[in-house]
């Protein structure tokens, strides 16, 4: 006997290889606006987690008018739905309709509304080309920032999801075919194949870095989204000198977001900038300046008492771990080890605080004794530069007690300690 499979027909991708969402605008607006559309999706909503049984591929079929294409839409609604459910704001409050690979590359609301902010606040009143809009999660976010914007997309499934979402003009066409004529350029070039593979080099993306900033010589300003791991060494080849440029890491969360290019008038006097922006959309601090603008922080071994200090990811990744560790006289566990250290609290909203209660060498046995001695329970492990295998070890160390304790494993110089902390509330 065979096994039926849920119905999805080669689909094929588009000319400039990106990922392409199954159906036609027709499909997802059968899926968004007609009653049995809405119970097509809620039914495949019921099946997720589990493999669909053949009683279930028929039901859709049925719902479906036995349109394969359709069912493969309300298959990617649902999962994109219960993956992702709030990562854009409609304009009119309306469900989002999206499928799930866009989804997954589309900008988190609150960093989308974070860069609306800051256009309006620079350009007053801009008009804004927003190219490359997917399913239009920074266009819904300018059009809120009051920008009259307009969208493009090489794929007319995601110029329907665009309108419907931003309630904008958004048309099908390629970016290199459209000018700014004297708008903000924002860009979210395309940085996976049409087999989902990632790209990391600029000039592989769609379109190409170089391509964009050409278009973007003729802006007042542009913001052109790139990976979260981009360094601005990878982008200096390609940027014009004569051209205001800088580059803001943003972390959501505490979690690396995405990697932003600024140019002309949205670029910062320095050319690194860091910010961290938390689920409510709030930026929870933001700092620029030049990454070689401090040198590295003194070394010290800081006793019980004192605190170890992680930064935002957003700090290490823009390369200003040094300067802030300049601003709040901080010393550092090893030379680009990444963590700092303070006799006393330090509470600044990019770092986050740990006290220390006792260090001592990296051998398991003995680890194990002093975190029972600490009233050890859960054991949250960190380290760095794979100086152990964080999983593992917190299994090995959880013990019985009351306490948490976040363990740090680090290796200085030719040996590896473990510090024994307890994270302090900001």
């Amino acid at each position: 006997m065979t096994t039926e499979h849920p119905p999805r027909p080669p689909h094929p991708a588009p000319a400039s290889d990106t990922p392409a969402p199954p159906g036609t605008p027709g499909h997802w607006s059968a899926l968004a606006d007609t009653v049995a559309g809405h119970a097509l999706v809620d039914d495949v909503k019921r099946t997720l987690g589990r493999t669909p049984t053949p009683p279930d591929i028929k039901r859709w079929r049925a719902l479906a008018d036995d349109d394969a294409e359709l069912v493969a839409c309300a298959i990617s609604l649902a999962r994109a739905q219960r993956a992702h459910p709030d990562r854009l704001r409609t304009i009119d409050g309306r469900d989002p309709i999206f499928d799930h690979i866009g989804a997954q590359e589309a900008t988190p609301w609150q960093v989308g509304a974070h860069k609306a902010r800051t256009i309006a606040q620079r350009i007053p009143h801009a008009r804004v080309l927003d190219l490359c809009s997917g399913i239009g999660a920074d266009t819904c976010e300018l059009a809120r920032a009051d920008l009259d914007v307009e969208a493009l997309d090489a794929l007319s499934v995601r110029t329907w999801m665009t309108t419907r979402h931003a309630a904008c003009p958004a048309h099908t066409g390629t970016a290199e075919d459209h000018q700014p004529d004297g708008r903000v350029l924002h860009a979210d070039p395309e940085r996976r194949t049409g087999t989902g593979r990632r790209l990391f080099r600029p000039e592989d993306l769609a379109p190409p870095l170089t391509e964009l900033l050409r278009i973007a010589s003729d802006a007042p300003g542009a913001m052109i989204k790139l990976g979260p791991g981009i360094d601005l060494a990878d982008l200096t080849p390609h940027l014009p000198s004569e051209q205001p440029h800088s580059l803001e890491h943003i972390s959501l969360n505490g979690v690396m977001t995405q990697g932003l290019l600024r140019l002309g008038a949205l670029a910062d006097g320095a050319s690194a900038r860091a910010t961290a922006i938390d689920g409510a959309g709030h930026v929870r601090f933001t700092m620029s300046a030049e990454p070689d603008d401090a040198p590295e922080p003194p070394v010290a071994s800081p006793e019980p008492g004192a605190h170890l200090l992680v930064t935002d990811p957003s700090i290490e990744r823009a390369r200003l771990l040094a300067v802030l560790a300049r601003e709040l006289e901080l010393t550092e566990l090893a030379p680009g080890l990444g963590v700092l250290a303070a006799q006393e609290r330090t509470d600044h909203p990019a770092l986050t605080a740990f006290e220390l209660l006792e260090h001592l060498p990296w051998r398991p046995a003995r680890v194990r004794d002093a975190l029972r001695s600490h009233d050890a329970g859960i054991v949250e492990v960190k380290t760095r530069a794979k100086a152990c295998d964080p999983d593992r070890v917190q299994t090995d160390m959880r013990g019985q007690g009351a306490a948490t304790i976040t363990l740090f494993v680090l290796r200085l110089g030719r040996g590896t300690r473990a510090f024994i902390t307890r994270r302090v509330a900001p």
